[in-house]
Parts: structure tokens; sequence; C-alpha cells
């Protein structure tokens, strides 16, 4: 087994030493992983739950509700899915050319 995982680190160290183009673009992505997770993340994601719950319990508590509700919608829930009455009578269409 350490024979194993020796082989693999060796094949990725010396996959890794002869790169030139392969740094660039790892760099790269590096960058953009940090630019998105620690610049861009907490503005467009705030932490609503820290901030409007107490507690561990409150916010497990209103966590749970949450995926019950969406997980079992209702008979009213599902008259609010459907789509807006058009005022058009199903089955018959209209055709302007064709008059």
């Amino acid at each position: 087994m350490q024979e194993l995982c020796g082989k693999v680190f060796s094949f990725y160290r010396d996959g890794f030493t002869g790169m030139r183009l392969g740094r660039t673009l790892w760099l790269i992505i590096l960058l953009k992983l940090f630019v998105l997770f620690c610049i861009i993340k907490p503005f467009l994601f705030p932490d609503i739950l820290q901030t409007r719950f107490q507690s561990d319990a409150d916010r497990a508590a209103f966590v749970f509700a949450q995926l019950n509700a969406a997980a079992s919608p209702t008979a009213s829930d599902a008259t609010t899915m459907l789509p807006a009455d058009t005022g058009k009578q199903p089955g018959r269409m209209r055709h302007s050319a064709a008059r």
C-alpha cells in the first residue's frame, strides 16, 4: 500500500515539476477560487440564519420546517403553482390564417 502511494506521489510530483503552461493555469484556477470564495461569497450569500436566530436549536427548527414545507406541498400550494388563467377555453384554438 505504501509502495502504491509512493508511486502515485512521485507521478504527480514529476508531472507538476515538468509543467510550464500548467503552472500558469493552476495559478489562474487558484486565484479564481480565492476571489469566488473569499471576496464574492460574503457579499452574495450573507449568513441570514446567524442574524435571525439566537441559538442553534432555533436555526435547526427553522431549517427543518423549511425542508418539510418544501417536501410536502399542500393543496393550496398546488393551486398557486398552476399557470394563470388566460381567459381562453381549453381545446379551442383560433387561427387567423384559416379565416
